[in-house]
């Protein structure tokens, strides 16, 4: 599979720590996929679910 270039990419959303991300299909996408801007927008880290899973805790 060959690698698309794109001037911008645009990934919004991503949920990173919640049971719904699927980071698998992000790393492909990421994978497959290059650019020359990368904007990450909206919710990329959940830390409401991160929390609960109390993996903050362990963070010095």
């Amino acid at each position: 599979m060959s690698i698309q270039h794109y001037r911008t990419i645009w990934i919004s959303d991503l949920h990173i720590g919640s049971t719904q991300c699927q980071a698998d299909v992000l790393l492909d996408f990421l994978k497959y996929n290059d650019s020359d801007k990368l904007y990450l927008v909206g919710d990329i880290i959940d830390f409401w679910s991160l929390s609960k899973k109390n993996v903050l805790a362990n963070v010095s």
